[in-house]
């Protein structure tokens, strides 16, 4: 196609560019043609800031001599059902990716519902293709929607999220885990104690070590504490204990860490505790726990935990005894913390949790407030937006044949021509029209017929490939002048 590169950008914002532009080719058939008509056609492009560019493209109707068939000259850089080009087709496509319809819409000047058109197949067929390679940290996690729980899959370094399941289930983790790429380059996964997910991985990739997950394992502590304040508080204050009415309203206060309290904060903190042993004992064994973490070597830090469980009193079995009895029945993922890290280039220690997880969680959770009618709706929503695949990637899935599914993808082909002179594209009506001349590059017409004996100014290059430079081009003659040509 050829494209005119002489064009003016209105001064307003959102004014449309025009551009002329001529299909160069030639029908599909056997010759010898004459020129039948010529019809405008205005197709959208890609738009130049924000102005939506326009195309009126003049295409040339040839009437075969030998059967009599009117053809128009072929149009490959549009797209395929719509008033579009290639390039800007392709661009849509990549763009409805991670943004939603109406933001493409907004963005390239079209309509919703065309956009929704070039995008929902790349959609489909990126989910019916879906497949992605197995991380090296694996961390596990859920998410909830008021209703169901959804297991998501998150690779624990990069924080992309692998896929999201539509239930916790042992077979359903187990299932998903076995359909990662290369599943032996998973060296850890993380998770938090549930049993569902524990028997999944022990099931999927036995032997692949297990790390409990460091937030979830000091939130159990946290509740062991607050089951042991709110026994202490359920009692009513003895009779005349204005101190101890008054410290009740302050209780809160020891939720915060030491180093975060203000002011007289601290001296409350304190005389709450000394005013509640009790309560002090908790405080401290919940401060000592959490201390754990900060240790560096793991045999350390199991001679700190054993210490730690020998000092919780008989009184307290039923809160920091059974925590410090699930903490051993899992000791093996505690403290495999200690040997599953890499250092970072700027000296720091990463550390294999599930933080990365739990901030996809919070993505995913304000995913869910705009509200999906399906399961497969969310699920293609989350991996396109967070997932770990590019739009070229997402677009590549989509066109691969999986499963016996494969999308429309619509391919952007080279820019169009633009060249300082239209070529002769337009003749009389009835005037033979010209064979190709030779390129340099071989066609896919199969056998060159003989060039005609017309005159030369008539010569041009029809080419299969509209984006082809036009080859043999000469000045308009009289009759294409006539004719209303440029």
């Amino acid at each position: 196609m050829w494209v005119d590169s002489k064009f003016e950008v209105p001064a307003a914002a959102g004014r449309p560019v025009v551009l002329r532009a001529f299909a160069l080719g030639r029908p599909a058939g056997d010759g010898p043609f004459v020129v039948h008509s010529r019809r405008t056609i205005r197709v959208r492009h890609t738009p130049i800031g924000d102005h939506p560019v326009i195309l009126e493209i003049t295409v040339t109707r040839y009437r075969s001599t030998g059967s009599g068939k009117v053809m128009a000259a072929p149009t490959p850089d549009l797209a395929p059902g719509h008033r579009l080009t290639r390039q800007l087709a392709a661009l849509v496509q990549r763009l409805a990716v991670s943004d939603s319809v109406s933001t493409v819409a907004k963005r390239v000047g079209l309509n919703s519902r065309i956009v929704r058109q070039l995008a929902t197949p790349v959609r489909r067929g990126f989910i019916a293709n879906y497949v992605t390679e197995a991380p090296i940290w694996l961390a596990i996690d859920e998410v909830h929607d008021g209703h169901k729980k959804y297991a998501v899959l998150t690779d624990a370094r990069a924080g992309t999220v692998i896929d999201i399941l539509h239930n916790a289930e042992k077979s359903t983790v187990a299932a998903a885990i076995r359909r990662l790429l290369n599943c032996e380059r998973i060296e850890a996964i993380v998770t938090d104690l549930f049993e569902s997910y524990l028997s999944a991985t022990a099931e999927a990739l036995a032997g692949v070590r297990h790390v409990a997950d460091r937030w979830h394992i000091q939130k159990l502590s946290h509740a062991a504490f607050n089951e042991e304040r709110a026994a202490i508080f359920s009692a009513p204050p003895s009779e005349g204990d204005r101190l101890g009415v008054l410290l009740r309203q302050a209780a809160h206060l020891v939720d915060k860490p030491p180093d975060k309290l203000e002011g007289a904060e601290a001296q409350i903190v304190e005389l709450l505790l000394t005013h509640h042993p009790r309560l002090k004992v908790a405080y401290q064994l919940e401060k000592d726990f959490f201390a754990l973490y900060a240790i560096a070597s793991r045999r350390t830090a199991e001679r700190h935990f054993d210490k730690w469980t020998s000092r919780i009193p008989p009184e307290m079995d039923a809160t920091f005894g059974k925590f410090a009895r699930t903490c051993n029945a899992n000791r093996e993922a505690i403290f495999s913390y200690w040997d599953v890290r890499y250092d970072l280039t700027d000296g720091k220690v990463k550390t294999c949790t599930t933080s990365a997880a739990e901030n996809a969680n919070k993505k995913i959770k304000a995913l869910l407030q705009q509200g999906f009618a399906t399961f497969t709706m969310l699920r293609q929503t989350v991996l396109l937006r967070l997932g770990p695949h590019s739009a070229d990637e997402v677009v590549r899935i989509a066109k691969t044949p999986r499963n016996g599914a494969a999308a429309p993808v619509i391919e952007a082909v080279a820019p169009c021509t633009a060249l300082p002179q239209p070529p002769a594209t337009l003749f009389a009506p009835g005037e033979l029209a010209p064979e190709p001349l030779r390129a340099e590059r071989p066609t896919a017409l199969g056998p060159r017929p003989r060039r005609s004996a017309g005159p030369v100014e008539n010569q041009l290059s029809l080419l299969p490939s509209l984006t082809l430079p036009a080859v043999g081009m000469r000045r308009a003659t009289p009759a294409c002048r006539a004719e209303g040509g440029p």
